[in-house]
């Protein structure tokens, strides 16, 4: 994918296809590691500076989701999170196995019966 401005829109995305969309706005979500890598090329014309710095200083790590299903309503009428707190005193002295799961902040209702945490 190509994203090329011009035309009467303020946007023109050009498949590899040659087919071509036209629209006012343009929302690109494909992974930071990607964005990092191939911004140069993906945009024309190029980003600004300072978006491409803003890139370049945005960090990337792991980002784990955990989904829980049970089999019927989990959390009360009314509540749809769970924040998570932990006691990390011994922490820095534990196995990775043992605390694994202290690095999950909260649980999202996203069904009556599914937790998401992250």
């Amino acid at each position: 994918m190509c994203v090329i401005a011009g035309g009467n829109q303020s946007v023109c995305i050009e498949c590899s296809n040659g087919k071509k969309f036209y629209a006012d706005i343009c929302i690109i979500t494909i992974s930071l590691g990607c964005l990092k890598q191939h911004s140069a090329r993906l945009f024309n014309p190029p980003l600004p500076d300072s978006k491409v710095e803003a890139i370049e200083h945005v960090a990337m790590g792991t980002v784990n989701k955990i989904i829980l299903e049970f089999d019927s309503q989990v959390l009360p009428d009314g509540i749809f999170r769970l924040e998570m707190v932990w006691d990390y005193e011994n922490y820095d002295h534990e196995e990775i196995a043992d605390r694994w799961h202290k690095k999950i902040g909260s649980f999202e209702a996203v069904a009556d019966n599914v937790l998401m945490g992250e």
